[in-house]
């Protein structure tokens, strides 16, 4: 596998519960932002958001599974 960094803008959004979609009326902006490891393997997850003046932030460290060992 190889990665790349990224970064792109959220201009669409959706939910599948009562309070996100009740946070999606109120949100004025969102960033997503994927940085590649050294390791050349995982990756860092940032999304950014701006709802009713405040921002949401969500982090996760995510991982390309090993093909021989997932399913």
């Amino acid at each position: 596998h190889k990665l790349s960094g990224m970064r792109w803008v959220l201009v669409e959004s959706f939910s599948d519960y009562p309070r996100g979609e009740e946070l999606m009326k109120i949100t004025n902006s969102s960033i997503t932002v994927i940085h590649l490891k050294d390791n050349n393997e995982s990756f860092m997850f940032t999304e950014r958001n701006l709802v009713a003046g405040k921002c949401l932030i969500f982090r996760g460290n995510l991982s390309i599974p090993d093909p021989e060992t997932s399913n």
